[in-house]
């Protein structure tokens, strides 16, 4: 807590000193994509298949995020986290659209760290289409 929370005099649990929330001016997913190294993917010459972990459709991301929103405050920071989450898929998806071969992009709606074992046969599916369009 020490590292989140500024300590009050008397002890007690102060104002936050983590800067770049979501409900903050600059968030910290800007901040971090300020500060990222820039991808260059126009002088890739072989096929890329590629495939992003993406939220599912606004419908269905209090179930992604694990995170049932208790008011309209909390459904609006959620909403701003999926919002940031898809435009930083779209912004990866562009980039690697400026390969000079044919790049072949499945977005696992819904998928998390476990990508690989809870989407297996559409994974085994795409890299197969992709193989087959090889030759």
């Amino acid at each position: 807590m020490r590292y989140r929370y500024i300590a009050n005099g008397d002890g007690s649990v102060g104002p936050r000193q983590a800067t770049g929330s979501v409900s903050q001016a600059v968030p910290v997913s800007q901040l971090i994509g300020e500060g990222s190294k820039k991808r260059d993917y126009s002088r890739i010459r072989v096929p890329i298949l590629y495939f992003p972990a993406a939220p599912p459709h606004a419908k269905g991301w209090s179930q992604y995020y694990r995170f049932t929103p208790a008011d309209r405050s909390e459904r609006t920071t959620l909403q701003k986290i999926y919002d940031t989450d898809r435009a930083n898929i779209d912004r990866y998806e562009k980039n690697m659209r400026a390969a000079q071969a044919k790049v072949h992009i499945v977005e696992l709606r819904g998928a998390d760290h476990r990508v690989y074992f809870a989407y297996e046969a559409t994974m085994l599916r795409e890299i197969r289409k992709c193989v087959m369009d090889l030759r």
